[in-house]
């Protein structure tokens, strides 16, 4: 059963709090997804709501990767997100 729906909901409402309470830094912890290789749909709303707190929050953001999350996959490109305030954790 796809949680999709739920975890966009939940995600909408993060960003929101974000929103209200204006954070310098937002700290993401893994497991970001529910499965060693997630679907094309729960890969899109991470990234859209990456792209929230950046670009709509204005705020700057930690992501470190969790066991079900691949963190080679998650840092290709990392350097890119780095300049807009986005930092990808993926080696100690």
């Amino acid at each position: 059963m796809s949680l999709l729906e739920d975890q966009a909901h939940i995600l909408d409402q993060f960003v929101q709090l974000v929103k209200d309470q204006q954070p310098d830094l937002v700290i993401i912890v893994g497991d970001l997804f529910d499965r060693a290789t997630p679907s094309e749909e729960a890969v899109a709303l991470f990234d859209q709501t990456l792209s929230r707190l950046i670009q709509e929050c204005k705020v700057r953001a930690v992501v470190l990767p969790g066991q079900h999350d691949s963190a080679t996959r998650l840092s290709v490109g990392s350097w890119m997100m780095e300049k807009r305030g986005l930092h990808v954790v993926t080696t100690l």
